[in-house]
């Protein structure tokens, strides 16, 4: 039997870069500035407006140390702060697959509250829950989807992998609508000069991790 995906997909995303990739695509679209409550109220007004299937898409952390920049994870399962296990719709993430080329790993992806930014709390956690990857919207949006009993599928992109720390200059360059910063960034850079090479690296591997969803909104979703 062929697979009919949703009509009217709901994507929500942690940046606007993000969101970017998707401008091709008939859905609707929310960027929560990676915050957890943000993504929770927007995956709910798109259900509240008609939305069939909702999907969190964007970048992550790295919790599996073979994951290198752009490795394209798409959820097995969402895997909460509070250790329950929302899993993501059978159909659907098997249409992606088949539809996405290159690699892509299947598993679990756990979301937290909070950025994990260095190479020990990753370690803690990929051991604590078997989750591949961590962002910071896609439990919120499960569990809409999950009290809706809609379809839910959770596609991250890694950029920041398992065993490397996130500068604190980049801490805090990201606005609540999802744009970047720049004048915090760099005015946190002029304060801690010496991470300089990594923000360049940590751009570098955002943009990897951009490509990558580029991959999957082009084909996965070419449906709509």
């Amino acid at each position: 039997m062929t697979f009919i995906p949703p009509d009217k997909p709901g994507f929500v995303t942690g940046l606007m870069a993000e969101a970017a990739h998707l401008e091709h695509i008939s859905c609707a679209t929310f960027c929560s500035g990676s915050n957890p409550a943000r993504a929770a109220k927007g995956a709910q007004q798109m259900v509240d407006s008609g939305t069939t299937g909702l999907v969190s898409f964007g970048v992550g952390g790295g919790l599996d140390p073979s994951l290198t920049p752009g490795s394209l994870v798409v959820a097995t399962m969402v895997i909460t702060p509070e250790g329950e296990k929302i899993k993501t719709d059978t159909a659907w993430r098997n249409h992606i697959q088949e539809l996405t080329p290159g690699p892509l790993t299947l598993a679990g992806i756990a979301g937290s509250d909070h950025a994990v930014t260095s190479p020990q709390a990753k370690s803690d956690l990929f051991t604590a829950t078997g989750a591949v990857a961590v962002d910071m919207e896609s439990h919120a949006v499960a569990r809409v989807a999950l009290k809706a009993d809609l379809p839910f599928l959770a596609l991250r992109a890694i950029a920041d992998p398992a065993h490397r720390s996130l500068p604190v200059s980049a801490m805090g360059g990201l606005g609540p609508d999802g744009h970047t910063r720049a004048l915090v960034v760099l005015g946190n850079l002029l304060l801690r000069p010496w991470e300089l090479p990594d923000l360049l690296r940590l751009g570098r591997d955002m943009q990897k991790g951009l490509h990558a969803l580029r991959r999957v909104a082009d084909s996965g979703f070419s449906f709509s």
